[in-house]
């Protein structure tokens, strides 16, 4: 896993360090299996979400290491969902499965440690971003003073 954030800033994507949650990927055919986790100063806020917004990015960083969109150069972001069913809240680790689901798209299982479900997606459509289109505008994407600041809705906007 060394160098893999390195790797993605190279194609435009910046992550602070909560958002660098993955620990480890395998890859079996066209299947690939991420293991990710809330880094350790935001555990506690997991526990006030459905599934942690840094946790369920991470997920997605596994789709580096599949053959699951068209230009491998080009950075993607998540785009449509389809067929989400959350199974589980506040888990801090996850073990997703990433399967191709269509040009561009995915289709994503979640559990935590003991293999209970978490998360599914029938479907997750990607499409393309331009480095432009990833920039703040000010020529770079690491000037921006960004902070965090929770809100609190219930279970992530899911209610009590």
């Amino acid at each position: 896993m060394e160098g893999v954030y390195a790797a993605l800033a190279e194609r435009g994507y910046t992550y602070g360090p909560v958002f660098q949650g993955l620990r480890d990927a395998w890859r079996r055919g066209d299947e690939v299996f991420v293991e990710v986790a809330v880094a350790q100063e935001s555990r506690g806020d997991a526990a006030r979400c459905a599934i942690h917004p840094a946790l369920l990015d991470a997920a997605l960083h596994g789709v580096r290491f599949g053959d699951f969109v068209t230009d491998d150069g080009q950075a993607y972001v998540p785009f449509s969902w389809s067929g989400v069913t959350l199974h589980a809240v506040g888990a801090t680790v996850l073990r997703v499965t990433l399967t191709p689901a269509g040009r561009d798209a995915i289709a994503l299982r979640a559990t935590d440690v003991t293999g209970a479900p978490v998360l599914s997606a029938r479907s997750l459509a990607l499409r393309p971003v331009s480095a432009q289109q990833l920039d703040d505008g000010r020529g770079s994407r690491t000037d921006a003073l960004y902070r965090v600041e929770w809100v609190d809705v219930g279970v992530c906007g899911l209610g009590s």
